[in-house]
């Protein structure tokens, strides 16, 4: 969630300088046609526009990824978001005076792996 570039920065603090943490941005663009599963009317089109930022260290046999995204949606048809698990919807809000609508989600996993053993948690 929003705390999640806070922890991985406070990870890089207290692991030390050796390994860097890496940043990457990530950016997405997707049209949905009238008919399609999030736009459900005869005319129109639905878009999506995400951008995010996420970050990664590997410390021996840990490693941490995150990332936050901010999504703007255009004539989306929020029903079809529901068990949708590719858009991540977790705070769903409305835009000032227009229809349209934007959320955010964040993942984090952390992940232990040897060569014959691997474990992770976190929310991905």
């Amino acid at each position: 969630m929003k705390y999640t570039l806070c922890l991985l920065t406070s990870l890089e603090i207290l692991a030390g300088g050796d390994i860097p943490l890496t940043f990457f941005p990530q950016f997405s663009a997707d049209y949905f046609s009238n008919g399609s599963i999030h736009h459900f009317n005869d005319k129109g089109q639905a878009s999506l526009a995400t951008i995010g930022l996420g970050a990664s260290k590997k410390e021996g046999l840990f490693s941490i990824t995150g990332l936050f995204q901010f999504t703007s949606a255009h004539e989306l048809a929020y029903q079809s978001t529901f068990l949708n698990p590719e858009l991540n919807i977790e705070m769903n809000r409305g835009h000032i005076e227009s229809q349209d609508t934007w959320f955010e989600s964040s993942n984090l996993k952390i992940a232990y792996q040897t060569k014959t053993f691997s474990a992770s948690f976190g929310k991905y």
